[in-house]
Formats: structure tokens, sequence, C-alpha cells
């Protein structure tokens, strides 16, 4: 019996295979789409989809970057960088280009600008910085955040945002006594993130690195953990995607369908607040 690869057409099936009928293929596409394995026997020929890398990894715990991630904070982080950039005499960029073009560590992305210290731009961005208000978190996070620590999820945060700053926002917004462990004013994740798994006893293999930066993925891969890209954040998709993390999501309630897969069970997806 020949054994064909779904992807979802018949790839590398041999010449004058008939195609399969349209109900074969949903069947194979859906099962795909759902990151579930599956084969059929059809014609002779076993069609498959396999799962996909990482579908069925079990999840034990997961680290959240902070801003862009849980928090929407993209227009005060975007305006306290073009009064730094005003400060040094620097022209300013749009909100488009500012999302195009900033990356962590926060330093490569100055250095394309200027040859201003660290320890200098780190001074203006604290001066100018002050005490916005506490920013607010994505819908549905607090819940979904609770329905994962409520199934026994260890959770915690890994931010470059000033500790102090990024506990106030924690507490105002509820979340407070979510996290095992709360890492903020990290410059280098993957510096940090290693610590933090030593810190906790999080196994590589079931601890999920969730964030919205290519220093996030590129952190999470070279610590050893499973990598999730999420897609409303500080980057694009395309950027993100071309640094293959193990998942990319588009809602955050991915998250519990990851840890799903993984345990066989239903965690259960939580209400959007």
């Amino acid at each position: 019996m020949k054994r064909q690869s779904m992807s979802p057409a018949l790839a590398g099936a041999p010449s004058g295979t008939k195609t399969p009928p349209a109900s074969c293929l949903a069947i194979v596409q859906r099962a795909m789409a759902e990151s579930r394995g599956i084969f059929i026997i059809w014609n002779n020929m076993t069609i498959s989809a396999p799962r996909p890398p990482g579908s069925d990894q079990v999840i034990r715990n997961i680290i959240f970057d902070w801003s862009g991630t849980l928090a929407d904070d993209f227009q005060c982080t975007y305006l306290t960088n073009m009064a730094v950039f005003q400060r040094l005499g620097l022209r300013s960029l749009s909100a488009e280009q500012f999302r195009k073009e900033f990356s962590l560590p926060y330093m490569e992305f100055y250095r394309n600008y200027t040859g201003v210290s660290k320890e200098e731009i780190d001074r203006i961005f604290a001066e100018e910085f002050q005490s916005p208000p506490p920013q607010e978190l994505y819908p549905g996070v607090k819940d979904t955040l609770a329905g994962l620590r409520q199934s026994g999820v260890r959770l915690a945060i890994l931010s470059t945002c000033v500790k102090s700053k990024l506990l106030e926002e924690m507490e105002c917004s509820g979340i407070g006594g979510f996290f095992v462990d709360v890492r903020g004013g990290v410059y280098d994740k993957a510096e940090e993130l290693p610590d933090i798994l030593k810190a906790n006893g999080f196994s590589q293999a079931e601890t999920a690195f969730v964030g919205d930066m290519t220093h996030d993925i590129e952190s999470g891969k070279k610590a050893g953990v499973i990598s999730v890209a999420i897609t409303w954040g500080y980057q694009t998709r395309e950027k993100l995607e071309g640094c293959k993390p193990t998942h990319v999501i588009s809602r955050l309630a991915e998250v519990v369908e990851l840890v799903n897969r993984g345990r066989g069970s239903g965690v259960g997806n939580p209400p959007q607040r």
C-alpha cells in the first residue's frame, strides 16, 4: 500500500494518481487545521495529515511577556520613545514605522539611529516615562489567566518593563496573585529565561514562552522551551513567522487550546471579559 503525505493535495503521488473526492480532502484539511493526526485509506492509498510539531506537547508552565502580549501599552511605549528621540535631536518615526523597526534588546533599535550610550538612553527614558496611567489588559486576558491558573498551570511574567511599574499594573488589573514569578526590568530575556526555569523547577519540554516580538521567540527557542508568538502586539505576523516559533496564535484563548491538546482534556475556554 502506498503512503502519501497530504499537504492537503497529493504531494508526490505517482503520475496518473486520481484526486481523492472533495469530502476526503475536506476531512484531511479540517484535521490539519485542528492539529490532529489522521489518515484515510482511499483507492489503495493512505493519505495522511500528521500532527504538526509541538501540537501534542504537554504545557504545565507558561511564561508571558507583558507589553503587547497581556497589556495594551503600545501607544504609551511609542510616545515615550519618540520623546527620547526628540531629546536626542532625532527625527520622529510614525507609529507604523516604529512598529516595523522597534526591536529588543532595545539598544539594537537605538543603535540604528544614534551612538548615545545605554546609560544615557535609560536616563532620558526614565525622565520621559515618569508616571503614565496603568495600561489596560487586552480583552479576555484576566479570565483566560484565571482559567489557566485554576487548572493547575503555573504562570510567570518576563518583561522589560520596570518591575515596580509592572507590579502596580498587575495589581490594578486584579491579576497580581496569578503568577509564581515576576521578572521586570529585563534587558535581555535570553539571559534571564534559563534562570526562571531553574528557580521555579520548570521543565523545558513542558514550558511555553508567549510573546509578541522576535526577541521573545528567539529567547524561547534558545532556552529550549515551546515558543508561542501572538499576533496582536508590537510586531507583525510575517515578522514573527520568520523566527519559526512552535506556534502562532491570533487569540489568547488559543493558549488554552494548546494546553488542552497536550492534556487530552479541557481546561475550558473562559468567557471573554
